[in-house]
């Protein structure tokens, strides 16, 4: 009887220090995932790579028999350590694609896997142009039996291939893209994040074509999609509102970017606390007389941004002889756009705020 009762007693000593084990790997594993969220935000890769590794490694002890979810991890490190440019990445993204190929009703993870792959393939050969393009082509492939995988495949292939420039085709890439928004726009999915960055980046496609309407009205779409699925704080969100700064001030519509300027302020100051955030900038030529003073060196100015973000008072800390070309510095500082800082929830007047220039950059 005296064993039985020790024998029991072991055990629910056994299952509390088991229970407790799981506990203590559930919070490191919640703290991982936390971390990841947050430096994927921020867009600091690095951290994110190695922080989603480590609630895999994490995952591996907590979820043993939940494969479903350990693929998904699996996918989930292998595309940030690709984002981070860290080794090991494509091991987990094969990881990945095997469990996917074989388990139906995968389409829109395999289409993330194959991209993931085509992304990777990019950053660590070049050269190696056919290998990206073949995993585009089985992205697509992919996708084609789920009208929402093959909208994924398309706005993947159309980033790739026009803004990573592959082939130096861009009209391929907009092709993509535009297939994706129609068809996204077909099932009434305007209210997605796959959305919105599509039409983001079919924005900023017509903004470098100088075709400034069309780019206003892919931005505001985006902008709307954001706000519906609550992103109301996103760094995509800010980077919407600055790509309509740009196409504003270009416009010569500096009045009509002064609120998305505001709000951009107020999600980056938000999220980081920092000063007055670069948002469009003009060009400077000097005069041909002051090139090779001017050629590769760089200029300190201080500057004050007001509550809307224009700038006021610029004033060299750098000493320039040639009195033409110091002149149009100042009278292109005076155009550039900032978003505020932000003090209490409200945009502020920021004083001597320094600003670095580089003449070979212009």
């Amino acid at each position: 009887m005296r064993f039985i009762f020790l024998s029991l007693f072991s055990i629910l000593i056994f299952c509390g220090d088991f229970a407790k084990a799981n506990e203590d790997l559930q919070l490191q594993f919640d703290a991982a995932m936390e971390e990841y969220r947050v430096m994927s935000d921020a867009f600091r890769r690095k951290r994110a790579a190695m922080a989603i590794t480590r609630a895999y490694e994490i995952s591996n002890q907590l979820h043993v028999n939940d494969e479903p979810r350990r693929a998904a991890l699996t996918l989930k490190v292998g595309i940030a350590r690709t984002d981070a440019r860290m080794d090991q990445a494509e091991p987990f993204l094969n990881a990945a694609r095997a469990y996917y190929e074989r388990t139906p009703g995968s389409e829109q993870r395999l289409v993330e896997v194959y991209l993931a792959l085509a992304r990777h393939q990019r950053k660590v050969d070049y050269k190696k142009k056919r290998r990206v393009y073949d995993f585009i082509s089985k992205a697509l492939d992919a996708g084609k039996s789920d009208p929402m995988a093959y909208a994924m495949a398309s706005y993947g292939a159309g980033h790739l291939i026009n803004d990573m420039e592959l082939f130096k085709k861009p009209a391929a890439g907009l092709k993509h893209l535009t297939k994706a928004y129609s068809a996204l726009s077909k099932m009434n999915a305007q209210n997605t994040k796959l959305f919105a960055n599509t039409a983001f980046t079919l924005g900023v496609i017509e903004r470098r074509k100088r075709k400034f309407a069309r780019a206003e009205a892919y931005m505001l779409e985006s902008l709307q999609s954001l706000r519906s699925i609550g992103e109301e704080s996103s760094m995509d969100l800010a980077l919407t509102h600055k790509e309509l700064v740009k196409v504003y001030e270009l416009r010569g519509m500096s009045e009509k970017a002064t609120p998305h300027a505001i709000e951009a302020g107020r999600v980056l100051s938000g999220r980081f606390g920092k000063g007055p955030s670069l948002m469009f900038k003009g060009k400077f030529r000097a005069s041909s007389a002051s090139r090779r003073e001017f050629k590769g060196t760089e200029h300190e100015l201080l500057i004050d941004v007001d509550e809307n973000g224009f700038v006021q008072n610029p004033r060299l800390v750098t000493v320039v002889s040639d009195e033409k070309s110091k002149t149009k510095m100042l009278d292109v500082i005076k155009k550039y756009r900032y978003a505020p800082a932000f003090e209490n929830g409200k945009p502020i007047y920021t004083k001597d705020f320094p600003v670095k220039l580089l003449f070979w950059l212009w």
